[in-house]
Protein backbone atom coordinates (compact mmCIF):
# COMPACT_ATOMS: atom_id res chain seq x y z
CA UNK A 1 0.00 0.00 0.00
CA UNK A 2 3.07 2.65 0.59
CA UNK A 3 3.11 4.84 -2.38
CA UNK A 4 0.26 4.19 -4.01
CA UNK A 5 -2.39 6.70 -3.58
CA UNK A 6 -5.59 6.89 -4.05
CA UNK A 7 -9.30 5.46 -2.69
CA UNK A 8 -8.31 1.52 -3.56
CA UNK A 9 -5.11 1.95 -1.02
CA UNK A 10 -6.94 3.73 1.55
CA UNK A 11 -9.51 0.81 0.94
CA UNK A 12 -6.56 -1.25 1.49
CA UNK A 13 -5.29 0.11 4.64
CA UNK A 14 -8.12 -0.18 6.44
CA UNK A 15 -8.94 -3.81 5.32
CA UNK A 16 -4.94 -4.31 6.83
CA UNK A 17 -5.98 -2.38 9.83
CA UNK A 18 -9.17 -4.88 10.17
CA UNK A 19 -7.66 -7.87 9.43
CA UNK A 20 -4.71 -6.30 12.97
CA UNK A 21 -7.78 -5.95 14.55
CA UNK A 22 -9.38 -9.18 14.26
CA UNK A 23 -6.22 -11.42 14.06
CA UNK A 24 -7.43 -12.54 10.79
CA UNK A 25 -4.05 -13.95 9.17
CA UNK A 26 -1.87 -12.13 11.55
CA UNK A 27 -1.79 -11.61 15.00
CA UNK A 28 -4.24 -9.26 16.50
CA UNK A 29 -2.96 -6.14 17.67
CA UNK A 30 -5.37 -3.41 18.28
CA UNK A 31 -2.96 -0.92 18.56
CA UNK A 32 -1.57 -1.93 14.68
CA UNK A 33 -4.92 -1.53 13.84
CA UNK A 34 -5.55 1.80 15.09
CA UNK A 35 -2.59 3.41 13.78
CA UNK A 36 -3.65 1.81 10.19
CA UNK A 37 -6.67 3.26 10.92
CA UNK A 38 -5.80 6.58 11.56
CA UNK A 39 -3.42 6.96 8.71
CA UNK A 40 -6.64 5.99 6.27
CA UNK A 41 -8.90 8.34 8.50
CA UNK A 42 -6.18 11.15 7.65
CA UNK A 43 -6.67 10.93 4.38
CA UNK A 44 -10.22 11.07 4.60
CA UNK A 45 -11.49 7.73 3.86
CA UNK A 46 -15.00 7.52 5.84
CA UNK A 47 -14.55 3.85 6.81
CA UNK A 48 -11.37 4.40 8.56
CA UNK A 49 -12.70 7.12 10.05
CA UNK A 50 -15.57 5.05 11.47
CA UNK A 51 -13.19 2.65 12.73
CA UNK A 52 -10.81 5.08 14.52
CA UNK A 53 -13.39 6.69 16.36
CA UNK A 54 -15.09 3.16 17.53
CA UNK A 55 -11.69 2.27 18.87
CA UNK A 56 -11.47 5.69 20.36
CA UNK A 57 -14.78 6.08 21.73
CA UNK A 58 -13.64 2.34 23.77
CA UNK A 59 -10.26 2.64 24.60
CA UNK A 60 -9.74 -0.64 22.86
CA UNK A 61 -6.19 -0.44 21.89
CA UNK A 62 -5.98 3.51 22.36
CA UNK A 63 -6.38 5.60 24.96
CA UNK A 64 -9.75 6.75 25.07
CA UNK A 65 -10.60 10.04 23.90
CA UNK A 66 -14.20 11.28 24.03
CA UNK A 67 -13.66 14.34 22.20
CA UNK A 68 -11.62 12.91 18.94
CA UNK A 69 -13.93 9.98 18.67
CA UNK A 70 -16.90 12.38 18.30
CA UNK A 71 -14.67 14.22 15.70
CA UNK A 72 -13.65 11.23 13.52
CA UNK A 73 -17.76 9.73 13.89
CA UNK A 74 -18.24 13.59 12.85
CA UNK A 75 -16.28 13.15 9.67
CA UNK A 76 -17.34 9.48 8.57
CA UNK A 77 -21.14 10.99 9.52
CA UNK A 78 -21.03 13.97 6.94
CA UNK A 79 -19.51 11.61 3.99
CA UNK A 80 -22.47 9.71 4.59
CA UNK A 81 -21.09 6.55 6.20
CA UNK A 82 -24.44 4.92 8.48
CA UNK A 83 -21.87 3.83 10.87
CA UNK A 84 -20.80 6.70 11.33
CA UNK A 85 -23.68 8.26 11.65
CA UNK A 86 -24.94 6.16 14.05
CA UNK A 87 -21.87 6.51 16.35
CA UNK A 88 -22.41 10.62 16.16
CA UNK A 89 -26.12 9.76 17.03
CA UNK A 90 -24.95 7.45 19.78
CA UNK A 91 -22.68 10.51 21.32
CA UNK A 92 -24.91 12.83 21.11
CA UNK A 93 -27.43 11.02 22.70
CA UNK A 94 -24.86 10.63 25.62
CA UNK A 95 -22.84 13.90 25.23
CA UNK A 96 -19.88 11.88 25.05
CA UNK A 97 -17.49 14.44 22.98
CA UNK A 98 -20.06 16.72 21.92
CA UNK A 99 -22.67 18.63 23.88
CA UNK A 100 -25.72 16.20 25.26
CA UNK A 101 -27.99 17.14 22.54
CA UNK A 102 -31.25 14.80 21.79
CA UNK A 103 -32.45 16.69 18.86
CA UNK A 104 -29.14 16.24 16.71
CA UNK A 105 -29.03 12.18 18.06
CA UNK A 106 -32.13 12.09 16.88
CA UNK A 107 -30.97 13.59 13.22
CA UNK A 108 -27.92 11.41 12.87
CA UNK A 109 -30.43 8.22 13.87
CA UNK A 110 -32.78 9.11 11.36
CA UNK A 111 -30.11 9.83 8.82
CA UNK A 112 -28.25 6.43 9.72
CA UNK A 113 -31.65 4.91 9.92
CA UNK A 114 -32.49 5.90 6.13
CA UNK A 115 -29.57 4.16 4.93
CA UNK A 116 -30.86 0.56 6.62
CA UNK A 117 -28.47 0.93 9.87
CA UNK A 118 -30.72 -1.29 12.31
CA UNK A 119 -29.83 0.00 15.76
CA UNK A 120 -30.09 2.98 14.36
CA UNK A 121 -33.68 2.41 13.63
CA UNK A 122 -34.10 0.72 16.70
CA UNK A 123 -32.42 3.83 19.11
CA UNK A 124 -35.23 6.21 17.17
CA UNK A 125 -38.11 3.87 19.04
Amino acid sequence: WKGIGGEANLQCLTNLGECYYHGEGVKRDRPEAAKLYRKAAELGYPAAQANLAEMLSTGEGVVKDLDEAAKWFAAGASAGLMEAQFGLGHAYERGEGVPKNLAMAAFWYETAATQGHGHAASALE
